[in-house]
């Protein structure tokens, strides 16, 4: 997970993915006291943080404020750190799994050595534990600084900065796309694999029928658990693209905008984007590219989900 100050700030969702990992492992070790004040006090921090996120401008923020400017940079650095210890924990976690299947040989002599390594990866995890620990500590020492600057930012005009995000010519720095960096995800065949007998399951059935109903399938959870990644791998998985007539990925964000929306759905079947603005002529051309067909839409990074505006699809 990439986390970049550079343009815009990260989301306070991944900074709270990281202080969610990190206090999984944290409760395991018995020996960490003090720890869940620490827990709750960044539960309540983090919110805030993203208010300010959302509120500035990172272009322009070292002539708003030269302290809130000097803050983000020892927030991006708390949050480095503490993303480098828990890298540094997941990868020997993975390691010691992959050495572990390995392990089938057992001799008097391999179990003497193998108390000698537990020993030492014990001694390994006290101390990288305690780094964590420190990490989660001084990210709560400056993520509680926000509270100088929620004042500061409710006089920012953010109006101006949300009507930039509506317009069309405007690409949204977020935007997720069905492409994948990485070919290969760690950790879930087992889901992605379920997803896959799903899709399959719903696009063989109904062949002969003209009318079906539409189903539904939803990835839940908080920022940063991965979920657009298993959604890519699923998208991108051959099996899946045989069982559809056209396969649509289109990334809704915060603002869960119908027309904007069918016409993004458009474009991903004819490859063109269109000015129509009437809702209703936009859905009948959508009716008219989708009728008779079977044809899989991925929504990425749906955040309002009220029934007034789904409902209207």
């Amino acid at each position: 997970m990439a986390l970049a100050f550079a343009g815009k700030a990260v989301a306070a969702s991944a900074i709270s993915a990281i202080v969610r990992k990190s206090f999984d492992y944290l409760d395991r070790c018995t020996k960490m006291e003090g720890m869940r004040s620490v827990k709750e006090r960044l539960e309540r921090t983090l919110p805030q943080v993203q208010l300010v996120f959302d509120a500035i401008d990172m272009e322009r923020i070292r002539d708003q404020s030269e302290a809130l400017d000097a803050w983000l940079w020892q927030l991006r650095d708390a949050v480095e750190e503490a993303k480098d210890v828990l890298d540094e924990v997941e990868y020997y976690k993975l390691e010691k799994k992959v050495k572990s299947r390995g392990n089938k040989v057992c001799s008097s002599l391999y179990n003497c050595k193998s108390l000698f390594i537990q020993q030492f990866s014990t001694t390994f995890n006290v101390g990288t534990f305690k780094r964590m620990a420190d990490a989660m500590k001084k990210l709560d020492e400056v993520a509680v600084g926000v509270e100088r600057f929620i004042l500061f930012v409710d006089h920012l005009d953010s109006s101006s900065l949300r009507h930039i995000c509506h317009q069309k010519d405007v690409v949204n720095p977020c935007e997720t796309s069905s492409f994948m960096i990485e070919e290969t995800i760690i950790g879930r065949d087992t889901e992605r694999d379920q997803i896959v007998e799903w899709l399959i399951e719903q696009g063989g059935d109904n062949q002969n029928q003209e009318f079906c109903n539409v189903t539904l399938f939803a990835l839940v959870g908080i920022g940063g658990m991965g979920k657009t990644t298993l959604a890519q791998a699923a998208y991108n998985d051959q099996r899946v693209k045989q069982c559809f007539d056209c396969a649509m990925w289109v990334c809704v964000s915060n603002d869960f905008d119908v027309p904007a929306l069918t016409r993004k759905i458009i474009q991903e079947i004819t490859g063109r984007g269109t000015d129509v603005i009437c809702l209703n002529t936009l859905q009948e051309i959508l009716r008219g590219k989708l009728s008779s067909k079977k044809f899989l839409l991925v929504l990425d990074d749906v955040w309002n989900d009220e029934a007034d505006q789904t409902g209207r699809n």
